[in-house]
């Protein structure tokens, strides 16, 4: 099968754009060999995409503790036809190679996937462990099913767990949301030469909340009990596994923009917002309570720091600092993926962006680095987007230093 190259659309002077090579390695082509359908990447000679830097933050003095990078992505594995706007179709069969090879091309240490097509999970579990990852899969539905991945290499995996919000919300629907945490314990190709960090290893929760209008109580309720979770999960690690203290991170998809109250019930303590209960989530006070008294506060690592790094392009649409958008829908843009750094809340009034010596101070990590978002001027249409976006969704990443 031959498949047509069209010439992409001009891009503003400052962007880079990049070609991938079809094959990394031989080892890469047996993932598809095995699949008659597969061999037709074999014969495209390259595929341009749209690369961004990472954005170093010069007020950080870096130091020599351990550094790593930390990916989100919603990759919408399912994908047809009909989501794509400007768009050659035959880019449809190989979309799927253009993710993997983003991914492999900024190379992250810990990947964060949400929307994994359960029909693609052999091909990509093949293809991410030639990469060197090892991968914690969920094996759910379509939408939900979601994945961590880690550098086989630097960590090593003690405890994992998926906890699904519908166990301790009992609606009727919107069951398959939940939440997936892992526990990575440092090994020595990672703490060579580096001097020891201050805590025991790495929590690490990768989590999708409900999407739908009208629906901000009920994600509201799920950041408490996702709370309640982490706090389950850190305790067994600290009890039955002797890591007194993990630094702890959470990504994902969260559905929810900075005014909105299940973001503000993450990062903004204690929490003073109106919740309206709709029809399908009662007025439960057990959750209530969840939502306002869990001790536990998340720090978004592009708000503390992107403004930084790229000012034109924070809190363009909100006041918290984060970058315009991480999704970009033919009906609707804005910012609802995050990576957060989470911390116990001592119960002070936490309402402010936190600054960098904060970081520091409260979670023992220095924020060096985010990778460049786009800027609204320089997107031509909703993603996907041909040779240059594969999923409507951006993936976001930063680098960060262990004290």
């Amino acid at each position: 099968m031959n498949l047509k190259r069209c010439d992409p659309p001009r891009r503003n002077s400052n962007q880079t754009i990049f070609a991938i090579p079809v094959i990394s390695s031989t080892k890469m082509s047996e993932c598809y060999k095995s699949d008659p359908n597969r061999q037709l990447y074999d014969g495209i000679l390259d595929i341009s995409c749209e690369y961004r830097e990472m954005l170093p933050i010069i007020e950080t003095n870096v130091t020599s503790g351990v550094q790593l990078t930390i990916m989100t992505y919603n990759i919408l594995t399912i994908c047809d036809w009909r989501k794509y706007v400007y768009v050659d179709t035959d880019f449809l069969d190989v979309r799927f190679r253009v993710i993997l090879m983003e991914v492999s091309t900024y190379n992250p240490d810990i990947v964060c996937l949400q929307e994994v097509d359960l029909q693609k999970l052999s091909v990509f579990e093949e293809c991410f462990q030639v990469y060197g990852y090892e991968i914690f899969l969920l094996r759910h539905n379509t939408v939900t099913t979601m994945a961590i991945c880690y550098k086989k290499d630097l960590f090593e995996a003690v405890h994992s767990q998926i906890s699904k919000y519908n166990l301790e919300l009992h609606y009727s629907r919107h069951k398959n949301n939940c939440a997936m945490m892992l526990c990575l314990k440092f090994k020595e190709a990672l703490l060579d030469s580096h001097p020891q960090p201050l805590k025991d290893g790495l929590i690490i929760v990768n989590t999708h909340l409900t999407s739908g209008m009208g629906l901000e109580y009920l994600k509201c309720e799920q950041v408490g009990v996702l709370f309640k979770f982490m706090k389950r999960f850190a305790h067994y690690c600290d009890v039955q596994l002797g890591l007194k203290s993990c630094y702890t991170f959470l990504a994902g998809d969260f559905n929810s923009e900075p005014s909105d109250a299940a973001y503000l019930s993450l990062v903004s303590k204690p929490l003073n917002v109106e919740l309206t209960k709709s029809e399908e989530c009662p007025d439960t006070s057990k959750n209530e309570r969840t939502i306002l008294n869990m001790h536990l506060r998340a720090i978004s690592l592009y708000s503390a720091g992107y403004k930084l790094v790229d000012s034109a392009n924070a809190s363009v649409n909100n006041d918290k600092g984060e970058p315009a958008f991480s999704f970009y829908g033919a009906h609707w843009h804005g910012v609802c993926d995050y990576i957060f750094s989470v911390r116990e809340w001592n119960r002070d009034d936490e309402t402010d962006i936190e600054s960098l010596d904060e970081l520091e101070k409260y979670c023992s990590i220095k924020l060096l680095a985010l990778l460049r978002m786009p800027h609204i001027s320089e997107m031509i249409g909703p993603l996907p987007e041909e040779f240059y976006f594969p999923s409507d969704h951006l993936c976001m990443m930063a680098r960060v230093e262990l004290l």
